[in-house]
């Protein structure tokens, strides 16, 4: 039986009554079930609190749910509840007690319910700080987060490309024709799921709800070497035998572990311009002291305005040293021009059009300007601009730069 070390995290052994016990008081039937619970073959009891969801929408095994959830033992103590955070809690559905996990298959999203989940599916007397006997759970599901997609046979087939190495593959779709495959330098931004081969799910950036970025050296050796022949679109699905299974020396998988993996796209490191220290003779200037230099020339006709939010490509050295880049990221960074951002990033954008790629040099007193936990001093930004998506002053800024001001 599984335990989950968040359910309930908060649970003590002994008597000794939560802090906040009178803030989440036992109902009524905490004791025992009432007549009219429902009961399933297992032995757990419920019944939905409230009005049952317009449609069936259950999650399955395989998916992450967010829930709010309280949890009583019989006496009407309360051992753990999210409510302390007033937010719900994400969690693996196949990651609960037993009698959780069936509770959370039996609702549908936006269903609440009360479920009295008996010792024999709760917590064994082993877990020595786990509230032990039966169990009550209101539960509320508030979304769901689907999985992947369990692949049909986790046996590579006969028709599978194989290596000498013992890695084998198959192609589910195609790449970019025209596209080449990364380097070791490279990060590289996936969608993946892994498998052991007896169908238990490790791992999926599907439950993180986005790609993945990583660097060639972040991976087991097998997904290195399975990168590095993929063009950027490509779907495989892989298996790695435990010898490729590696990472820095040591064995991170027992047995064959199977892949399904999207190449998404993929970035290589920056290259810092010859002047990065101080502000070149043939650099442009504006009045107030920024200075740029176009690289390449942009194809859109428009530029951006304040409160704007602006999609880019970038990188930036402060102190004679990279100091971020969408390249840590594999991807681009999406920013509103507003008073949160250094005044020179500002002014430097909005002389851009979609497509434009420069150099800018940006002076103290247009950066950071002694900013607490920001590079002092001269920043140095390279920028290509992606595209331009008008709005207005304020809308909230998504910054994964993290040399930029936080909300």
């Amino acid at each position: 039986m599984s335990l989950l070390a968040a359910l309930p995290a908060a649970a003590q052994s002994g008597s000794r009554p939560s802090t906040t016990q009178g803030f989440f008081p036992a109902p009524d039937d905490v004791a025992a079930p009432p007549e009219d619970a429902r009961r399933t073959e297992s032995g757990l009891a419920w019944r939905l609190l409230g009005e049952p969801a317009e449609r069936e929408n259950r999650p399955g095994l395989l998916d992450m749910v967010d829930v709010r959830y309280t949890g009583w033992a019989t006496d009407g103590r309360l051992f753990d509840t999210t409510e302390r955070d007033r937010k719900p809690r994400r969690l693996p559905v196949s990651g609960f007690i037993a009698g959780f996990e069936e509770a959370v298959l039996l609702l549908s999203e936006g269903e609440s319910g009360r479920f009295w989940v008996p010792p024999e599916l709760a917590y064994p007397k082993s877990a020595l700080d786990k509230p032990q006997g039966m169990l009550v759970f209101d539960v509320t599901l508030v979304e769901i987060i689907r999985g992947p997609e369990r692949p049909a046979s986790l046996e590579p087939p006969e028709d599978a490309k194989r290596l000498d190495s013992g890695l084998a593959w198959v192609v589910l779709r195609e790449g970019d024709p025209g596209g080449q495959p990364p380097g070791d330098e490279a990060t590289v931004l996936v969608e993946y799921s892994s498998w052991s081969r007896s169908g238990d799910l490790y791992d999926s950036t599907k439950h993180r709800g986005e790609p993945r970025a990583l660097t060639m050296d972040q991976m087991i050796e097998g997904l290195r070497r399975s990168f590095k022949t993929m063009v950027p679109g490509e779907r495989r699905l892989v298996w790695i035998p435990p010898e490729l299974a590696t990472f820095s020396g040591q064995a991170a998988f027992e047995d064959t572990v199977v892949f399904d993996l999207e190449l998404l796209s993929y970035m290589l490191p920056p290259v810092a311009p010859a002047n990065i220290s101080s502000i070149p003779d043939d650099a442009e200037r504006s009045e107030t002291g920024l200075a740029w230099k176009v690289t390449k020339a942009g194809t859109g006709t428009v530029r951006p305005a304040p409160g704007d939010r602006v999609k880019i490509l970038y990188a930036l050295w402060a102190q004679n040293q990279l100091f971020d880049s969408s390249y840590a990221h594999a991807s681009p960074g999406t920013f509103t021009l507003d008073d949160r951002m250094p005044e020179g990033f500002n002014e430097g954008l909005f002389g851009m059009v979609a497509g434009e790629r420069r150099f800018f040099w940006i002076p103290e007193e247009l950066a950071y300007r002694g900013q607490k936990d920001r590079p002092p001093g001269l920043l140095v930004f390279e920028i290509e601009l992606l595209s331009i998506e008008s709005g207005g002053v304020g809308e909230a800024a998504e910054t994964p730069l993290n040399a930029m001001p936080d909300e």
